[in-house]
């Protein structure tokens, strides 16, 4: 951990290992999958994969929160209660999120009913929760399910990268989760204005609700949260921020992959 005055050059080293990153990042965002998603039919397909990596999502902040904060008792007081804070407000949001009023729930668990309500397909995402429930371990989860490779291989990536150093853990969360979900959600929200409903009226509620939280909460909140709490675990280390590069390069090479899986799956559909 690092100290206030040690945080101006954290600042420097952020955005140096940023520059390092920033053109798979790039790669990610310019994926043709993003243009493609102009169909109900289509976004099922999209959705049926995407939701591994919403789910997935909790790997890393759950990992953060059980390294950064005590979750065990007798309790002690943590090291870095900033970190603690930052990382117990992201979980609140992301475990917890009030999705209407009284009602809580997870970014998952909504973003599943989303898909139920646009016709997706949830049976393997329903599988695994229900796998995992069971006490089956993770990858023994994954194999029988009925997903692309590059999915699966996608869920292994992120709890490989969680088996490694926080700094990796922090950086794959902000840079290859928080800083591409904006642009990804926000397109997804004005195809949905315009889109083709195949002559049946399709309810879209709540994935426009999904997508609309998301866009306002990872711009206000977590992405400079997140990058706070990068700044505040590598500090002036520069093999913690060799770490982080090699992490989010790792977590956005993968997220490609999982795109080109979904462009597999829309073109054996024939565009669905």
């Amino acid at each position: 951990m690092v100290n206030t005055a040690n945080l101006i050059n954290a600042e420097a080293q952020l955005s140096h290992c940023w520059r390092e990153v920033e053109r798979y990042q790039q790669a990610v965002l310019a994926h043709p999958v993003h243009s493609q998603l102009v169909t109900i039919s289509v976004l099922r397909l999209f959705m049926q994969s995407h939701v591994f990596a919403v789910w997935d999502n909790m790997l890393l902040l759950k990992t953060l929160q059980q390294r950064l904060t005590c979750l065990s008792t007798p309790w002690r007081p943590v090291q870095d209660g900033m970190a603690a804070r930052l990382i117990n407000e992201m979980i609140l949001d992301e475990e917890t999120e009030e999705v209407r009023p009284g009602e809580y729930m997870s970014h998952a668990e909504f973003y599943i009913q989303a898909m139920v309500e646009l016709g997706a397909e949830t049976q393997a995402i329903e599988q695994l929760l229900a796998a995992l429930g069971q006490g089956v371990g993770l990858e023994a989860a994954l194999a029988p399910l009925e997903i692309p490779a590059q999915t699966r291989a996608f869920v292994l990536n992120t709890w490989e990268i969680c088996q490694g150093p926080t700094p990796g853990i922090v950086a794959a969360f902000l840079w290859g989760r928080e800083e591409i979900a904006t642009p990804l959600f926000s397109n997804i929200l004005m195809q949905l204005d315009g889109m083709e409903m195949e002559g049946a009226a399709v309810c879209c509620d709540r994935l426009r609700a999904y997508c609309d939280r998301h866009v306002g909460v990872d711009e206000e909140r977590h992405i400079p949260m997140a990058k706070l709490l990068l700044e505040r675990i590598c500090g002036e280390s520069n093999w913690a921020w060799q770490q982080a590069q090699e992490a989010a390069v790792s977590s956005l090479m993968a997220r490609q992959q999982l795109w080109d899986g979904v462009m597999a799956e829309i073109d054996f559909c024939g565009g669905a």
